[in-house]
């Protein structure tokens, strides 16, 4: 949801109606609107686009596709407590406020704070294909209690969990802030990311966020404390749980910040999540709407950010020892279809 010119992931305690809308339904005529029409010169420099792109026909109910179309939501489930209309890609092209890799300006800079329960690096190595273009810098950490003792971040203890939550604007003001003081980083930086390994909020009015973004400013926060990974986690997961739902919460949060608002069309990266179950019921990557807004932005090639992001899920696997094989598994079928003749 937007608010303002923020998106945030909210816990279903701050939602407001649980009125159910049936804005799920979709035909596949608003589909293909939604998708818009691939441009002559993406056809020309690949032609395996065409491909890339297409929707499955119909409304996806054969179980071997790879995209299936929103199904009805569960009880406090996203779209059954928050009015989507969805984002067709012509509204998309037309919004001014969203990143765009240009020039030097192509690094998401990554600041961490805390302690991590797995290499934040081989996340990294995930996003990189992902937003295949742009480069990935990590900062040097920063300690949570370094940063409270000098007052530069804000923390109160949640009622519900006793555990410690910052709040988001002084995270995001201390991630901007790093990037401004360094001349050098400013001139490349598209994008800040923190990443902390506390609970969050972005005021008193709310009881925890997954994650939120600001897109007029580029800059985002996301928590790992309810993924289950991290010493001041508020929620216990096991590692496979843990690395996914962090994989999809960064990539989400990431997304946003190019512009992508919440997929209503089909089962996606960038459906609303309202709890920590539905979040894991979300799919890991993007479905061929979604693809098409954020390939227009980066324009690299995603054949080849699937074969970075197959081989980061790899590597994963063996420094955390999650099992990632299923999504491993749905990777080489959608590299398998794209190059079929």
């Amino acid at each position: 949801e937007y608010m303002g010119t923020l998106h945030w992931l909210c816990d279903r305690t701050s939602m407001a109606s649980s009125t159910v809308r049936k804005q799920w339904v979709k035909t596949h005529a608003q589909r293909e609107k939604a998708l818009g029409t691939l441009s002559t010169e993406i056809k020309v420099v690949n032609p395996l686009h065409e491909r890339i792109f297409a929707l499955p026909p119909g409304n996806g109910e054969d179980e071997s596709s790879l995209f299936h179309v929103v199904s009805k939501p569960r009880r406090d489930d996203w779209l059954q407590v928050r009015e989507e209309r969805g984002q067709e890609f012509l509204s998309f092209t037309r919004m001014t406020m969203k990143a765009v890799p240009h020039a030097s300006h192509r690094t998401i800079v990554i600041v961490p704070i805390g302690s991590f329960a797995f290499p934040l690096e081989s996340l990294l190595e995930y996003v990189r294909g992902f937003f295949l273009g742009c480069e990935i810098e990590l900062t040097r950490g920063y300690a949570t209690d370094e940063l409270l003792e000098s007052n530069k971040l804000r923390a109160r203890v949640n009622g519900d969990t006793g555990k410690r939550q910052l709040y988001t604007p002084e995270l995001m003001e201390f991630g901007q802030g790093l990037v401004r003081a360094d001349r050098a980083l400013s001139r490349r930086a598209l994008l800040t990311v923190v990443v902390t390994a506390d609970d969050i909020t972005p005021s008193d009015d709310y009881n925890f966020v997954f994650g939120i973004a600001n897109i007029v400013d580029g800059v985002g926060v996301w928590s790992l404390a309810r993924m289950g990974g991290g010493r001041d986690a508020v929620v216990d997961a096991d590692v496979t749980t843990a690395v996914s739902r962090s994989l999809k919460v960064l990539t989400h949060e990431i997304t946003h910040l190019f512009g992508l608002k919440h997929c209503v069309y089909y089962e996606c990266l960038m459906n609303g999540s309202n709890h920590a179950e539905e979040l894991d019921r979300k799919r890991l990557f993007l479905c061929p709407i979604c693809l098409h807004k954020l390939y227009s932005s980066l324009g690299s090639s995603i054949t080849t950010s699937y074969v970075r992001m197959r081989a980061a899920l790899t590597q994963i696997e063996a420094e955390t020892g999650a099992d990632l094989e299923h999504y491993v598994d749905w990777l080489d079928r959608r590299l398998s279809a794209i190059e079929q003749e």
